[in-house]
């Protein structure tokens, strides 16, 4: 369960959220369009973007001079599956009780 502690936290704070709504919404963006879609300055974005790419949430790849970013749908789905593995445990500790 430490992987998904270490995920958890990656996406626990509130710009890497707002990152990751914004690449939801336009499916990819260069740094410069995600941060002003979640109102940030650059460096603030490229800091929580170096982040989300290190803990696997966000791909980023070189398009001329800029760097276009997706968000990792798989990575995304396996922590909510966690999530959800652990909220079912929880359950049938309640049933057994």
């Amino acid at each position: 369960m430490s992987d998904l502690a270490r995920d958890l936290k990656t996406l626990g704070h509130p710009i890497r959220l707002r990152i990751i709504e914004a690449l939801t919404t336009n499916r990819s963006l260069v740094a410069s369009m995600i941060s002003t879609f979640i109102g940030e300055s650059r460096s603030v974005t490229s800091h929580h973007l170096r982040i989300l790419e290190q803990g696997g949430f966000v791909e980023g790849w070189k398009s001329g001079q800029y760097v276009v970013y997706v968000r990792n749908r798989s990575k995304i789905l396996k922590v909510l599956k966690n999530i959800t593995f652990l909220t079912d445990i929880e359950g049938e500790k309640n049933a057994d009780a």
